[in-house]
């Protein structure tokens, strides 16, 4: 589920990438957001795994389990690293 966050400076939806909340993703994220199957080399061959297509102007991030997708203005959406985003935002009520 999308929870408010606040930085120093602004309040932001955001939501974490679990690897299974594909659905929770596409709603909030609606059409900006699609899924590709990437591979991870790991004994015994490559594994598969989903990953998030994210739709920016002019280019695509990937965002990967545990990675937390922000909501900007205007309906833009960026990845953060877990860790990166909890330096920068704290969740309010």
């Amino acid at each position: 589920m999308a929870k408010k966050y606040k930085s120093k400076a602004i309040t932001v939806e955001a939501i974490q990438f679990t690897g299974d909340n594909f659905e929770e993703i596409l709603d909030f994220c609606r059409e900006k957001a699609s899924f590709e199957n990437q591979y991870k080399l790991q004994f015994g061959g490559l594994n598969p795994y989903k990953v998030v297509k994210l739709e920016a102007p002019g280019y695509y991030f990937y965002v990967q389990p545990g990675d937390m997708i922000v909501k900007l203005f205007e309906g833009t959406f960026r990845p953060y690293k877990f860790e990166l985003f909890n330096q920068l935002f704290r969740e309010i009520n």
